[in-house]
């Protein structure tokens, strides 16, 4: 068990280290301001926010960052985000991938991965 917690911390290590991605602030006009130069859209990062206090909501959110996008040959985008929250006196991340439709921009699911610290 310890080999892979290794394995998975070091990996979060190298993403964090080895991208260019920014971290953004929970205020809604930093996030505005990122998006107009081409960042990332404003309507990905509010609906990942709003699907995390959703599934969490006694959860407070500390952070969070926009990981990466990817396009795919099938007309599905992915958009990944990390968020650091807070819940009944633990902290720990939350990846949350959207999978939306490239030309209607309609989104296809939204999926949750959980990393404790």
């Amino acid at each position: 068990m310890i080999p892979i917690f290794r394995k998975v911390l070091l990996l979060m290590m190298f993403v964090s280290i080895f991208t260019n991605h920014y971290t953004y602030v929970l205020q809604p006009e930093k996030v505005s301001a990122q998006s107009q130069l081409g960042k990332v859209p404003v309507k990905w990062g509010k609906l990942a926010m709003k699907e995390v206090q959703k599934k969490y909501p006694a959860a407070k959110i500390l952070d969070y960052q926009h990981i990466w996008r990817e396009k795919k040959k099938d007309g599905t985008g992915l958009e990944r985000f990390t968020f650091s929250i807070k819940q009944y006196g633990r902290e720990y991340n939350v990846h949350v991938t959207i999978v939306y439709d490239l030309e209607t921009k309609t989104v296809k699911d939204v999926q949750f991965i959980e990393m404790m610290y």
